[in-house]
């Protein structure tokens, strides 16, 4: 067979390459297995480390956020985003997903089916999926966990206690003390269960403050019911101690009018999120607490001074459920001081059948707040609007308005709300004001001076700069008078602007006029007179000869008769 030299040639190249390629696979299948370094695929467990990734971009925004998972016992220890810093709207919406990823997986297996599973959040579903597909690529070029790429800590007691039997908080404490204490998060999946006990020294109970969160069966009706213990009447509290750090969601915190109540106590120093609650008694908030109610219906007391409690979409109502007042939030629109504030809003009062002639009694509004002025207004159908005009004086963290309500004051039904309305002051941006002098001179200054002046502020302009030779006009920018007041609204250049003098000289002491010569002299002495000149003179040379002729006529009549 006749074989070709050039194809003979293609042919061993191909092969050369091809054996090659074998041994680099055949290397890296023998390497592997003894370096025990895998990259990690869905279900598998990263090892412990801290892994980055910035490989997904926000569609529509441009640019790419860069996640960073933190992997301890092959859990996820912390899930951080950076976003676009240049952009405060990209922040803004990477930090709304950044959180909720968060929340949603710490503590999770760090693997990327455990990313994958976390829904997006409404209102930034874009930054959702990009820090979603980045979690998932940062964990993917984690190396894998030794062990065979199972969960090397599966999820044990001390991390979730679920409690699925008993019917007394107390007792199950009690009997589960050491797991209870050391997990982050307790889940109730009953009914109901109990708080207090036939001891009399023993009728609350306090929340360990290692306890992150405490959620009860979302799948019931207001959620899992803490009452009070049959046995013991009287009311029992739930106590929310100093460092306390814990949300509490989708419980009934019961009231029965024959054993008594569940209060609710939160200490100073403790920060408590209610989340789908309905609390049937007193809630007691101490100063230097903080407390969120969300998606939660009062229908007891609220015991507070100075702390805050800020609500979202909060119910409040009557234990009978007849009058109802819908609060969608109780933070108000920033103000700056010094600037005009301007802001209402409405508080619709609910009257339910059976409660058309509760008559609102009282409607009082209370602020401390300097400089601002409230208005309220009652309409007939039992909404109240409550307008806050005028210019804080100064900065203020939660200021607060207080609005009462109170209705059937002289009933025994009478049922009133106090809510705290949070209105921040912000201190206003010091901003520069330039005032280039353009040649003049103001007080002994030249040159340029710089002012600083709170944004929002009025200011007065300075007086006329002097300049020799020029008469000062105005202040540009835009035209500005001495003395004229300015509010500042930003950094700002006022140029002065200025006109040349002109001066009407006096020739006689004018030492700088040059002297004319003897021809212009010559001249005006040779001018000749004007027409009117020549007839004045022509006028008394006539009269002067007729003056001397009459003379000599009346001398030669005297020597004439002298002779005679």
């Amino acid at each position: 067979m006749k074989i070709n030299v050039r194809d003979h040639l293609l042919f061993h190249r191909k092969a050369k390459k091809l054996s090659l390629f074998s041994i680099l696979i055949l290397c890296a299948v023998i390497i592997l297995p003894l370096t025990g370094v895998s990259a990690v695929t869905g279900s598998e467990i990263a090892a412990d480390g801290t892994y980055s990734s910035n490989a997904a971009k926000v569609k529509r925004f441009n640019y790419n956020p860069l996640i960073t998972i933190t992997v301890k016992d092959g859990k996820i220890a912390a899930f951080n985003v950076n976003a676009d810093m240049t952009n405060k709207r990209n922040q803004r919406y990477m930090k709304r997903a950044g959180d909720h990823f968060e929340k949603a997986l710490l503590g999770k297996p760090a693997s990327q089916d455990s990313v994958a599973a976390v829904d997006s959040v409404s209102h930034a579903t874009l930054s959702s999926n990009a820090a979603r597909d980045s979690g998932k690529a940062a964990l993917a070029a984690a190396p894998k966990a030794q062990g065979g790429g199972s969960d090397p800590n599966p999820p044990a007691q001390n991390d979730n206690f679920v409690i699925t039997s008993g019917n007394h908080l107390q007792s199950i404490y009690m009997n589960n003390k050491a797991a209870m204490e050391s997990a982050s998060s307790w889940e109730f999946k009953i009914e109901t269960i109990f708080i207090g006990s036939s001891n009399a020294g023993d009728p609350n109970f306090s929340i360990p403050k290692a306890l992150q969160r405490m959620s009860g069966d979302a799948s019931r009706p207001g959620g899992t019911e803490i009452t009070p213990y049959r046995y013991k009447s009287g009311n029992h509290g739930l106590i929310f101690r100093s460092g306390t750090k814990t949300t509490v969601e989708n419980f009934t915190f019961g009231k029965d009018n024959t054993f008594g109540s569940v209060d609710l106590h939160v200490k100073n120093g403790a920060k408590v999120h209610f989340k789908n609650c309905i609390l049937k008694n007193q809630l007691s908030v101490e100063d230097g607490a903080e407390v969120v109610l969300e998606n939660c219906t009062v229908m007891g007391s609220i015991d507070y001074k100075t702390a805050n409690i800020v609500f979202k979409n909060v119910t409040l109502t009557d234990p009978s459920g007849g009058i109802g007042l819908n609060i969608p939030s109780n933070i108000l629109r920033q103000a700056t001081a010094g600037r005009y504030y301007n802001h209402n809003f409405s508080l619709p009062v609910t009257l339910n059948k059976g409660s058309q002639t509760a008559a609102l009694d009282t409607f009082r509004v209370e602020t401390s707040i300097e400089g601002l002025n409230i208005g309220k207004n009652k309409t007939e159908n039992n909404h109240a609007t409550i307008t806050v005009t005028g210019t804080p004086s100064k900065a203020e963290y939660n200021a607060r308005i207080l609005v009462t309500f109170k209705y059937n004051n002289a009933q025994d039904t009478g049922f009133g709300f106090a809510i705290p309305y949070y209105l921040s002051v912000r201190q206003a941006p010091i901003r520069t004001i330039t005032y280039d002098l353009n040649g003049g001179k103001l007080e002994g200054n030249m040159g340029i001076i710089r002012l600083r002046a709170a944004e929002g502020s009025i200011i007065r302009l300075p007086k006329a700069p002097v300049r020799d030779g020029y008469t000062f006009d105005y202040w540009k920018g835009s035209r500005y008078n001495p003395g004229d007041s300015y509010r500042v609204t930003g950094d700002h250049t006022f140029t002065a602007q200025w006109k040349e003098k002109h001066t009407t000289r006096n020739q006689e002491n004018d030492q700088t006029k040059t002297k004319p010569d003897n021809s212009q002299k010559t001249a005006k002495k040779i001018h000749a007179p004007g027409t009117g000149d020549t007839t004045l003179t022509m006028f008394w040379s006539a009269l002067l000869s007729v003056a001397i002729a009459t003379a000599l006529s009346v001398i030669r009549r005297k020597i004439k008769n002298a002779i005679k």
